[in-house]
């Protein structure tokens, strides 16, 4: 199901430059992705259900039961789709394009390739579809992924550039999912005192099924090359209790940075179950970026996962997938986090916040036994020429929103972009976004939930008629 494997533009040359008939072919190297996924899974799963020589009963109990071995099963389900595109997907040489004849009513090409068709947008003014033709043999490609359905790998997003440096990007959402491998759970080899066998999960976990925001991502050709975002999205916790739907909302919202934005792909940077020296890097990757612009520079900053106030000091942190809710030198300082954000010297900064310092989490619980009512953090102020927009005030919990699949924050945040195609203002953002959050918090999730905006430096002023798209 995957075609063989060709040569691709080395150093952004022309197509078909460095493949022929003696380029290496090594498609049938590659097995089936079901196979693939099944050996992968099931493997990863036993070795993490396996009792560790000096786990207690109890602690494998707290470890490995009904609830986390689903969540294992999830994640290892995605990662096999990562290893198995990074094992392969990457070699692929996409050199087979083939320009169909040009819709001027839609004003839209079609490309075809072994990996599925691609739909590239270039209007009719000017000429600009006629030299696009024009030049098709020297143009050259970048940036290709892929995804798989029904066995199939396929294009996902492409950039075409022209010899003359204009750039088509085409980047696929609907139909990109979270593909699940049929796997018998009950095969598992779970420990238990007795050696008695235990069934401890569904048997086929259901997909994702994408909501109204993870579909119909407006696009914007009009490239914001001096936009840079970080974001991280933190879901499966070895301490605590997972955030649900954590990596939706990261990968959704990097896909509204790069599609409605307009921010390329290379000034993306995407950090899934963050541990906390892999957060320490993010920062100071992008404080690096910065200083290499000489501050000519956006930064969008988004998390999603949890928060938690140290209790002795009210101090509020954000909590990487490594880190201890009661030990607060294992996490990153929020205070810390402005203070790098600012003063990186960036034109702006705008943070956005899926997340709660007061303890609680997104199921509902408390993030520690121990922890059994809420706690009103300090609040912490930005640096710089900083905008933040945070989920919930005070003592309230960032909740989620089970039928979007996404947090109940994110999912505003995400509806007012699409609506809007990302030309809205921060406080016409941030006034959507609170409004509805507020309303539907107490609708879904029988809770009160206020998100709340916080500024500082020109952007105390600038947020009323600054949009988030430059």
């Amino acid at each position: 199901s995957m075609p063989d494997l060709i040569t691709a533009n080395a150093n952004d040359l022309p197509n078909f430059a460095s493949s022929g008939k003696n380029a290496p072919s090594i498609g049938s190297k590659a097995p089936l992705y079901t196979d693939f996924a099944k050996s992968y899974v099931e493997k990863n799963l036993n070795a993490w259900a396996k009792k560790g020589e000096f786990e207690t009963n109890d602690d494998y109990r707290k470890r490995v039961n009904e609830t986390t071995l689903s969540q294992e099963y999830d994640r290892l389900s995605r990662k096999a789709q990562d290893e198995y595109l990074t094992a392969y997907g990457k070699k692929l040489r996409v050199t087979d394009f083939s320009l169909e004849p040009y819709d001027a009513e839609n004003e839209v090409y079609m490309i075809k390739s072994s990996y599925g068709p691609i739909y590239l947008n270039i209007p009719r003014e000017n000429s600009e579809a006629e030299t696009f033709k024009a030049n098709w043999k020297g143009v050259h490609f970048k940036n290709p992924s892929y995804y798989i359905k029904d066995n199939e790998v396929l294009i996902s997003g492409i950039t075409f550039v022209t010899p003359y440096g204009k750039e088509y990007s085409y980047n696929k959402t609907e139909g990109v999912t979270h593909y699940v491998p049929p796997i018998d759970i009950a095969g598992i080899n779970i420990y238990t005192p007795d050696g008695s066998r235990t069934t401890a999960a569904p048997q086929t976990p259901t997909a994702f099924k994408p909501s109204d925001v993870d579909e119909n991502i407006p696009y914007n050709n009009k490239p914001s090359k001096s936009t840079f975002a970080v974001i991280i999205a933190n879901e499966s916790y070895a301490n605590v209790p997972r955030v649900e739907a954590a990596l939706n909302d990261g990968e959704t919202f990097s896909k509204y940075c790069n599609l409605t934005l307009g921010i390329p792909k290379e000034n993306i940077r995407v950090y899934k179950d963050a541990t906390l020296g892999k957060m320490l890097r993010a920062i100071a990757d992008i404080r690096n970026v910065v200083k290499s612009v000489d501050g000519n520079a956006d930064v969008i900053f988004y998390y999603a996962g949890h928060g938690m106030p140290d209790e002795s000091t009210k101090d509020a942190f954000l909590l990487p997938v490594d880190g201890d809710a009661m030990v607060s030198e294992s996490c990153i300082s929020l205070g810390k986090l402005y203070s790098d954000l600012g003063d990186m010297g960036a034109n702006s900064v705008m943070v956005f916040l899926d997340a709660c310092f007061s303890g609680g989490n997104r199921s509902g619980g408390m993030l520690t036994a121990a922890r059994g009512v809420a706690i009103k953090p300090k609040q912490t102020s930005p640096k710089g020429n900083m905008f933040t927009l945070s989920a919930a005030s005070g003592q309230e919990t960032a909740m989620p929103y089970k039928e979007k699949n996404h947090g109940l924050f994110t999912y505003y945040l995400l509806k007012k972009l699409q609506e809007s195609k990302g030309n809205v203002t921060l406080k016409e953002l941030s006034d959507y976004v609170i409004d509805n959050v507020r309303r539907q918090a107490t609708i879904v999730n029988k809770k009160p939930q206020t998100p709340q905006v916080s500024t500082s430096g020109n952007m105390a002023v600038e947020w009323t008629k600054r949009k988030i798209r430059n």
